[in-house]
């Protein structure tokens, strides 16, 4: 069995919105992880080169079709990536990076937005005792207010499978070593071509990963619940 001292932690952070870092570090102060997390602060909208976007994204239309969600299908031609949204993808990159350079065996990645619920660690590692070992993915949060259907909710059930697809956002994902290397492996060969959301849904996909969510979810979205406002809506579109 796993617990949260296991987890190599990662925090995707905007250097500019302080604010938020704020917030985190007193979170991880709460819990005393403060020093178990390592922030990903490299790659900021303000500092990506085009030359940094032509080598690790790729404009290919194939690649687009390939990925594109359903809400997106149709607009291909006319999408673009907000600089804030390749920054943050760039940002997700780097800590896969990073962590495939460790030897640790479980990968847990934050966005700059997150709120714990209360006694976070507890009741993760709670849950932790009866996660399925068959698992390659797992969302702890509530991401766009995603959640298992109520029909399928059973009493004492934490960990349900989610069928494609099976992101639930991008802010709270716990995933294993070898996950973590197909996914980057295929970022290396196909570029970034869609926020990181829908990339990983999509290398999920493609890799026939075991996703399972958490119900009830222990993490939210500050942006979400009004706590911050979003980056996603700020910066014009970058081709």
């Amino acid at each position: 069995m796993i617990t949260f001292d296991d987890l190599d932690c990662y925090m995707i952070h905007y250097t500019k919105a302080i604010n938020r870092k704020e917030v985190m570090v007193d979170q991880f102060k709460k819990y005393n992880i403060l020093d178990q997390v390592k922030w990903i602060e490299k790659h900021d909208q303000e500092d990506i080169t085009y030359i940094d976007y032509t080598l690790n994204f790729t404009s290919k239309i194939p690649n687009f079709n390939l990925r594109i969600p359903p809400s997106m299908k149709g607009i291909v031609e006319d999408f673009y990536l907000k600089p804030s949204e390749v920054s943050c993808a760039f940002k997700h990159k780097q800590a896969m990076i990073d962590f495939v350079n460790t030897k640790n065996q479980y990968y847990f990645v934050m966005e700059d937005d997150i709120i714990f619920e209360d006694n976070f660690i507890e009741k993760l590692n709670h849950y932790f005792e009866s996660l399925p070992d068959d698992w390659d993915a797992l969302f702890i949060g509530s991401g766009a207010g995603k959640r298992i259907e109520q029909s399928r909710i059973l009493p004492n059930k934490y960990w349900y499978y989610k069928d494609y697809p099976a992101d639930r956002c991008a802010d709270s994902v716990i995933l294993k070593r070898n996950t973590v290397k197909s996914i980057l492996s295929s970022l290396n060969t196909y570029g970034l071509a869609f926020p990181f959301d829908h990339e990983l849904s999509f290398w999920l996909e493609m890799d026939s990963s075991n996703v399972y969510w958490l119900e009830p979810p222990i993490v939210k979205q500050g942006s979400q619940c009004g706590l911050f406002k979003s980056l996603l809506q700020n910066g014009e579109n970058l081709v």
